[in-house]
């Protein structure tokens, strides 16, 4: 085994795709009845079933804590910041000159602060101050056109433009866009049917998947450098050739494919690697191309050990080898593998703080009933072996695989390759991840975006993202996270000052992120452009004047470097139905928009966009319905709290209840 292929930089963290940590069912039902006691009446609170599936409990438990939190009179800590800024601000107004420059100098503070009808109000005194001022004028949307300042529809058509499908653009672009769209709708509806699926083939694997192009394609890079990482580490008696892998676009296509082939699957069971007369890979899309390329890289180094070792790796031994691989990081032409999965890391402290009865003699001797809490453990089991002590155990690690196992003699085999029974270790064990935290820039961004994504912590993300900062100050990439984690804050609560502050954090990076994507080569990545998504949604949904047409520009700018990108679309069809401007609200148009994003890539994030719209038809009741279905589709990331969220603010509020007595005045 390659010694040297264990000691990779730090990458950033990938995604999890296996099912939420488990959730206690006594902390549940004491949950359950403070809840109902503080919160009687409300429907989103007081229906909830004491069977609820557990997949659905983890999301639905930060949802209604917030209900919980507003009727038991909790301070809110954005709210006590609001005050605390409005009241500098009232200084600030006060204080500054009614000079044009000192009017835009609060007009620029205000912006910092993320204040936006403020920032406004100054921007419109420095103009009638000094007309032709160049920054405030663009900032409130004005552009010069011959002696004249124009805005918004009299811009547009002074430039000879035309609105299509809820934007303004040249003539010449109408005709390109609907060539463009029904070109790529056609493909799109094409490759759907699983009989004309995408094939392809790469150095390792023969491809074949109804899912996105784009996902396809940066899979299939992904899955080599995967194998190439896996073969310096394990060093195989044979490099796999062409292994079948099978990508579905969706779960139930999945479970199909999978009763079909005599393999049924559960509803938690995002992908597996099958063996007998045949190897393959079999999974479907999981919401997003990091989870994706978590569940398969996974089940890739389930493929590896096979190839190297047979059945003879124990299950902690392999499992715990799989969830380590699960959060490579791949960039470029590169995979990093040396990191810490955060949520995982999280989950085990908590079984640590909660005494629960670990016994790594009893993880050592598990062979098939591998249960969700035991992921974790045999993560930080392999974790420890390499890293620990200056890597002490790692070269007893790597012999250890290669050995025959003799079945019931786990402990003993154990204790025969380290010299120590697994719960020797278990102090130490305790030790080292009891204390793990964060430390590096790197650590810390990551750290950030779990707390967010995972445990819907948003304190605490910002907090991990403030500590990046302070660790590297000129670097513009933690202050990208910061916005990204203000962004799922602004997401989950729906408050119109979260969106302010995301669009402010974004816009702080911008100029700086640009330049950065301007220098790479070819197609921008998948993950590039869903930042650039997020970006134009909290414009959209929380920036100035001006903002919606940025929000609009920066889509086309997606569109432009990649023609196929459904995030574009489905971002045009989100500020066409919810943006802050009303010239941008157009529902016919996100509606058109919409099925381009379909047609594209089909999945929960579309569900979601089109319950917006319905909701903006005033159809709440099928938009809850869509809400819902978006739930089930993501039901192990971050869309199965949001679409919670969201149907918990479209929902009727409970009428006020009048303690008795009371009469109306």
């Amino acid at each position: 085994m390659g010694l040297g292929a264990w000691d990779q930089a730090r990458p950033d963290q990938g995604q999890d795709h296996r099912p939420f940590p488990r959730f206690d069912d006594t902390l549940w039902d004491r949950w359950r009845e403070a809840m109902t006691a503080k919160v009687a009446g409300d429907p989103r609170c007081s229906t909830i079933p004491d069977t609820m599936p557990l997949r659905l409990r983890r999301p639905l438990f930060f949802v209604v804590l917030s209900c919980v939190l507003a009727a038991a009179g909790e301070v809110d800590p954005a709210s006590v910041v609001s005050q605390r800024i409005q009241t500098e601000y009232a200084k600030k107004a006060a204080e500054v000159p009614a000079t044009a420059d000192g009017q835009w100098d609060l007009a620029v503070w205000c912006r910092s602060r993320a204040l936006v009808d403020e920032e406004r109000v100054a921007c419109e005194q420095v103009i009638a101050l000094s007309p032709d001022h160049l920054e405030a004028r663009r900032r409130l949307g004005f552009e010069r056109m011959g002696t004249k300042w124009l805005r918004g529809e009299e811009l547009y058509k002074a430039k000879g433009w035309v609105r299509h499908l809820g934007r303004w653009m040249a003539p010449a672009e109408v005709a390109a866009e609907e060539s463009r769209r029904k070109r790529l709708r056609d493909l799109a509806r094409a490759r759907a049917d699983w009989s004309n699926a995408w094939q392809g083939e790469t150095r390792y694997f023969k491809i074949r998947s109804n899912a996105p192009g784009r996902i396809v394609e940066e899979t299939g890079r992904a899955l080599d450098l995967c194998v190439d990482t896996l073969a310096k580490i394990f060093r195989p008696r044979s490099m796999p050739r062409r292994i079948p892998l099978e990508m579905y676009a969706t779960q139930a296509e999945f479970a199909r494919a999978s009763a079909v082939a005599g393999m049924p699957v559960g509803q938690g069971t995002l992908g597996y690697f099958y063996r007998g007369s045949d190897l393959g890979i079999r999974c479907f899309h999981a919401g997003s191309l990091d989870r994706t390329l978590g569940v398969l890289f996974h089940e890739c180094t389930h493929l590896m050990v096979y190839q190297s070792f047979g059945d003879q790796v124990p299950t902690w031994a392999n499992e715990g080898m799989a969830v380590f691989m699960e959060f490579a990081k791949v960039s470029g032409t590169s995979i990093d593998i040396r990191t810490v999965p955060w949520d995982r890391l999280w989950h085990l402290q908590d079984m640590l703080d909660e005494k629960d009865q670990i016994s790594l003699n009893r993880l050592a001797a598990l062979s098939g009933e591998y249960t969700v809490q035991y992921y974790p453990q045999g993560w930080g089991l392999v974790w420890f072996l390499l890293y620990a002590d200056q890597g002490k155990y790692r070269p007893k690690l790597e012999a250890f695989y290669q050995q025959k196992q003799t079945p019931g003699m786990a402990v003993d085999a154990f204790r025969a390759a380290f010299g120590v029974a697994p719960d020797d270790l278990l102090p130490a064990w305790r030790s080292q991840f009891a204390a793990m935290e964060p430390k590096t820039t790197s650590e810390l961004c990551d750290a950030a975006l779990a707390a967010a994504r995972y445990r819907y912590d948003l304190r605490k993300g910002l907090a991990f993202a403030d500590q990046a900062i302070a660790s590297a100050a000129t670097d513009w990439k933690p202050k990208l996270v910061r916005a990204r984690v203000l962004f799922a804050q602004a997401r989950l609560s729906g408050r119109i000052e979260h969106w302010h502050q995301a669009a402010a954090a974004f816009g702080a990076v911008s100029a700086e992120r640009e330049a950065a994507l301007a220098k790479q080569r070819g197609k921008p990545a998948l993950a590039d452009l869903a930042i650039t998504a997020e970006h134009a949604i909290a414009l959209a949904r929380g920036g100035g004047p001006g903002d919606c047409q940025r929000a609009v520009e920066l889509c086309g700018k997606s569109i432009a470097a990649d023609e196929a990108d459904p995030s574009a679309y489905r971002s045009l069809a989100e500020i066409a139905t919810v943006a802050t401007d009303p010239v941008f609200r157009d529902l016919a148009a996100a509606g058109e928009h919409l099925a381009v994003a379909d047609d594209l890539g089909p999945g929960h994030e579309n569900d979601y966009v089109r319950a917006l719209l319905l909701a903006a038809n005033n159809q709440v009741p099928e938009a809850l319905m869509m809400l819902d279905r978006a739930a089930a589709l993501d039901a192990f990331g971050f869309g199965a709290a949001l679409y919670q969220s969201e149907a918990a603010r479209l929902k009727p509020k409970p009428a006020a209840v009048r303690p008795a007595g009371v009469k109306n005045r």
